[in-house]
Parts: C-alpha cells; structure tokens; sequence
C-alpha cells in the first residue's frame, strides 16, 4: 500500500460561479427564464467544423510486430465498399488481450468477425483493405460518460449528435451512461437497431439522490435525478428498471466537496436500491463514502476518494467491488484548460460549438468565470484522487480507465484518450491498461469480451501504432469498424448518423430528424409536437409541457412543446433546499427558478438572473415590474385586501390563469 504525504485537511472547495446550473441538470430553467445564465442559452449547436485531413494508409512492411512510423503508411480507400458487403483486412497484426498475431488476414462480415487466418482466400465479394503495417485492436470503451450533457459551465443545446460523433471518432464504440435522462433509453435502442449511428449504449437514467444533494440539487427527472429515501429507493430503481435501465446510479456523498450545506443520502438507500437485482454504480467523494457505499451493497464505484486520502479501510473495502472508475480528469479538467493543456484548436476536439465558445471564454478569463478558491480546490482533489488511485491499483483494486465525458470540460471521445494517457503517466503499464479498457470495461457494460477472434463483434479499430507498447497509439486511428462497417474521419463527422425521420419521443438532432408535425427538442433530443411561437401562454401544449425555442435557449422562432415538471403557484411548494421561486410559463404548465433579487414594485427582467424577481413574486410581462402572485378570485390572498386586489391575469376570455395583486386604487 503507498502512504500518502498529501494534508489530510483540505480547504472547502468553492465551485466556479456559474456551475450551479451544469450540476443540477436544471437544462429547462435555463431554456425557461435564463433564470441561470441565459445569454449562453439557444447557442445553434453542430459539431465542430473539421475538414477531413486525409487518412494513411497501410504500406509493405516486414515489421508489423513493431510500432510503425504512421508518416511512412498510405492512404487507404474503402469507397469501393457497400453496406452488407464483407471486408477482407489482409496481413495485419491482430493484437486483443490474450493473443497478438502477426501477419494475418480477417474478414468482417454481418457485424461479426468471421474468418481469421494466416492466409485468407480472398472471395470475389470481398471489399479488401491493406493492413500491412497496421494493427487490429478491439474498440475502445468507456464505462463511465454522460451523453446528454456537454462539458460546458451551463445549457448548450443540442449537443447529442456532437457527442456521438466525438465518440466515434476516437474509437471509442460502447459506452455506459451513468446519469441523464430517461430519453438515453430510447437512443440505446435507436443505436441497437440501426435507426441512429452511434456507440453501442448502455444507461442508468438519472441519479438516485435525495433533495438537496449532489448532482442535482433541487431538480428531478426529466432531466437529471430522482429523489429517494431509504423507503422509496427500491422502488424508484425498480421503475428505472421497468423503464430500460441497464443498472442504478447512486449518488451517496459526503458534504466534504460541496460549498454550501447539503444533505446526505441515508446509505441504507443504497441497500435499498441493490435490492431490485440490478447492479448499482455509485457516487462518492470521502472515505466514509466509500466505505458506507461498499457495505450497502455498491457494485462500482464512480470515482476514487478525491477529497482526502484514502484511509486503510476504503481501500480494502475496494478491493470488493468490480470495477472503479479512474476518472481522473473529472478534477484535473478545469485545471488542463486554463493551463492551455486542453488545446481548443486541436482538430481531434469535436465539440459542440456553443461548448467550445464557453471553454474559450474561460480559458481567456477564468477570474471572471471562476469564484476565488476552485482552482486551488481543483489542485487538491487532483492531488488527492492521482495519488488515491494508485494506491488503489498497487493494493489490488479493480482500476477501470473512465473519463467522465460530459461532465465539466470533459470532451467526448477525447476524454478517455488523455484519461488513458494519464494512467500510463502515474505508471500503469499500457499492456494492461489496454487489457482493462477492453476486455474489461466490455464486461462492466455487459458485452462479450472485446477480443480479435472468429465470432467476436467487428466493433474493432485500424491503428498506426501499437497501443500494447504505448496508450498514444490509441489516438492513431485509421480506420473505425462499427459493426464491421468501415467509417473514414469524414465518414464520421459528414455522414448523417439518423438518415430515416423518427416520430413521437424518437431520437433526433434537428427537425429534419422528425417525422410529420413534429420538431426536434434540442434538450431532450427527442421529436415533440412543434408550437409557435415559442413561450406561447395560450396552452398551444398538454399539462405540464410548454412552448421553449427548439434550440433550448431565449431566442429561437420555431417552438417544440417541452416537458417540465410543474410547481403551484399559490402554494409556492418548489423545493426548499435553495431559493426557488414558482411562476407560470404557459395557461397550464408553471415550473420553479431560481430566485431573483428584485423585491416587490422594483423593475425586473426575465432573462437577466441579476433583474429577475424574488419569491412568490412575477415579472409582468406588460410593464417588467415585480408583482405578487396570488390566487384568481381571493383577495386575502394577497395579505391587504382592503388596499390591494387580485387581478385575474386572463389566458383567453373568460379563462382564468393566475392572479396579481394590485392597488385598488390605481
């Protein structure tokens, strides 16, 4: 076991000033009022203009058992190849975790590895691609992303379709999502049947958590969390279940990382939602964390204790689960780009472009996005979770490379190669790191060992390099085989990953996704009803749905009706952990944000978080002054009835929608 010299107290972190609304997935409220942060909502998002740089190809070489210099290999041509037509690679060196083969041939065909031989009969059928020179690795996977959220500070809509690409991209063909919305259901299976081109997908849907706790804070499903206690737990998870979900997220933290007081979830929840029969992945940050998760029941662990070091015990009690995730850049990402070590211009960042102005903004001035102490909290927890992990390593845990992606400036795809790359650097050997994000990972997604053999899945990688020897030779992509289709740079950044419209709930990344009278809702990417204008009151959609930008920001002309769960606008019952406010969106759907510090007959403005009204009160959409809510036809309701009124604020004639109390004498 490694001792660690690292303080055993740290400074509580401060989280950067405009993170609150990235960490509560409270996407709608941002898309409703700007209420955090808006002028960044609405950002039209396409993945990253890249132009195709032109692929190398395979050349004659009689070392293929040796990294080859990737300059010295021509390009290769898979033009000729169409879908459903086998491709033979010929003369390659097939490299997995048990077997490396020199100078073989492999034919894909039918999504499988078919045929693997030192000399391979070419078929008059087959597509051939030259190998030599080059290796065959399985696919990268990733256990540990978030596909519908973007690394940014705050909303950025739609980023999906960048996200998928990103991944594919980079090679990194099946992934676990371990916290997001429900709608990531719907895409595993999109991906699974063909209808959307993208990794292989696994899900738990949002987070288990209680009220007022990491990652959520106050805001549930659609979008991020479900609260639960120690009584409800087994039942939400079993809901989660019924829904789709390939395993239970769990976030049990401490309240040692957070700025503000926060509740802790009851470790017997977790027991709880072990109990519907599922594997159960969960969040930690301290040792008592991990140690309270491990004895309830946890299956995997999110993250390594990141806030202290790790004590004797959270270290055996590691060694019981089967997998944790490294993640490491999670705590070290802000830091990489400040310091310039995430190059914003590297050609290989597929981002979203609203994602990569956020990450600019910052990197040009972090003192005007970051609230005094989180880069110095961000040094500690990445002191702490490098040296964490590997005293986990070096004692036997179950180390799992995992990058977070889309978690804060966590790209897609790219995460998990610097995460790679940082393992090797703390001194895990690139053979078995290779081992662990293949086969290994594979097995925590449910997926047949990631091996180069006849009958294996063709989800397999052309490289330059050999990433047994160094990690870097990961990123030295040739060719990606998805399924045994062969897909070029420009393949994956051009080519349409969702060619058929899709109707009702279905997945999708602009409106020519969607089929009829539907739109695209760039949050949820799922196709809902479309309505004009946007933030239309006059009930242009169902209960506790309203009219947003398509986009997901203030400004937009077409609308999409979006769900949102609905508050009461006279009872005020958002949740109380933080100052939340109640107000009316449309005729029938209110919802709650934040806030505001405008008080009573003060000026005010929706879309500015510093003009917006305080609680209870609304912003007339008539003369921007803060007015009290109160209740259409009772005029107690608004404390003085003999000085004031409530005034029926009326959706249409005769319908009644909500009241504001005014002067009688006015």
């Amino acid at each position: 076991m490694q001792e660690s010299s690292l303080p055993q107290n740290i400074p509580q972190p401060i989280w950067p000033a405009q993170i609150f609304p990235y960490l509560s997935y409270a996407w709608g409220l941002c898309a409703l009022l700007g209420a955090l942060g808006a002028t960044a909502c609405g950002d039209a998002t396409t993945p990253r203009d890249a132009t195709d740089a032109g692929l190398p190809d395979a050349t004659d070489t009689d070392t293929a058992d040796v990294q080859p210099d990737g300059d010295d290999l021509p390009e290769l041509d898979v033009s000729g190849w169409t879908p459903g037509q086998a491709i033979l690679i010929q003369d390659v060196t097939a490299v997995d975790a048990q077997h490396r083969r020199p100078h073989v041939d492999v034919r894909l065909r039918d999504g499988v590895i078919t045929d693997l031989a030192d000399h391979l009969s070419p078929m008059t059928t087959d597509a051939r691609v030259d190998g030599r020179g080059r290796f065959l690795v399985p696919a990268l996977v990733d256990p540990h992303v978030h596909l519908a959220y973007s690394g940014a500070t705050h909303l950025v809509a739609p980023t999906l379709e960048a996200n998928l690409r990103a991944q594919l991209l980079h090679g990194v063909l099946a992934v676990m999502d371990v916290g997001g919305p429900t709608t990531l259901f719907t895409l595993r299976d999109a991906i699974a049947r063909g209808d959307v081109l993208g990794p292989v997908v696994r899900a738990t849907g949002p987070f288990l958590t209680t009220e007022g706790a990491h990652p959520c804070e106050t805001f549930p499903d659609p979008l991020g969390c479900r609260f639960v206690t120690a009584e409800t737990a087994t039942d939400e998870a079993n809901a989660l279940l019924d829904q789709g979900a390939d395993a239970i997220k769990v976030a049990l933290v401490d309240t040692t990382s957070l700025p503000w007081p926060a509740p802790r979830l009851a470790p017997a929840a977790v027991e709880a939602a072990a109990a519907a029969g599922a594997p159960v992945i969960v969040h930690i940050d301290a040792n008592i964390d991990l140690v309270d998760a491990v004895d309830a029941g946890a299956d995997v662990l999110a993250h390594p204790v990141f806030v202290e070091a790790i004590s004797p015990l959270a270290l055996e009690r590691s060694r019981r689960v089967s997998a944790v995730h490294s993640t490491l850049f999670a705590f070290d990402g802000v830091l990489a780009l400040v310091d310039g070590r995430l190059d914003l211009h590297d050609p290989d960042l597929i981002v979203a472009r609203g994602v990569l102005d956020d990450w600019a903004q910052l990197q040009d001035a972090p003192g005007e996005t970051l609230i005094p102490g989180y880069l110095d909290a961000s040094r500690q927890w990445t002191a702490f979770a490098h040296a964490n992990l590997l005293a986990l390593h070096d004692d036997g845990a179950p180390v799992l490379p995992a990058s977070d992606a889309g978690y804060l400036f966590i790209p897609h795809g790219y995460g998990l190669h610097r995460e790679l790359q940082a393992l090797q650097a703390l001194g895990l050997p690139p053979s078995e790191l290779f081992e662990a994000t293949t086969t290994g990972a594979a097995a925590q997604l449910g997926l047949s060992p990631g091996l180069i053999e006849t009958g294996a899945r063709a989800d397999v990688l052309l490289v330059d390099g050999d990433p047994t020897a160094d990690i870097a030779a990961w990123a030295d992509i040739a060719l990606v085989f998805r399924a045994g289709a062969p897909l070029t740079r420009a393949d994956i950044l051009h080519r349409d990953l969702r060619p058929l419209p899709g109707g009702a709930d279905e997945v999708c990344f602009d409106h020519g996704d969607c089929a009829g009278d539907l739109r695209c809702d760039g949050v949820l990417n799922t196709c809902q009803p479309a309505c004009d204008p946007p933030w239309a009151v006059w009930g242009a959609c169902g209960p506790d749905t309203f009219c947003m930008p398509a986009a997901g920001g203030r400004d937009g002309v077409t609308g999409v009706c979006h769900p949102e769960p609905s508050c009461d606008l006279i009872t005020q019952d958002c949740p109380d952990a933080y100052d939340l406010t109640c107000v009316p969106v449309d005729v029938d759907t209110n919802t709650c944000v934040t806030v505001g510090p405008r008080k009573l007959g003060d000026r005010c403005d929706a879309w500015d978080a510093d003009l917006q009204c305080g609680a209870g009160l609304f912003c007339s959409w008539i003369d921007q002054y803060c007015y009290p809510l109160c209740e259409p036809g009772n005029d107690a309701s608004c404390g003085d009835p003999l000085t004031l009124e409530c005034v029926v604020q009326l959706a249409a004639q005769d319908l009644a929608w909500f009241g504001v109390c005014l002067p009688r004498d006015r």
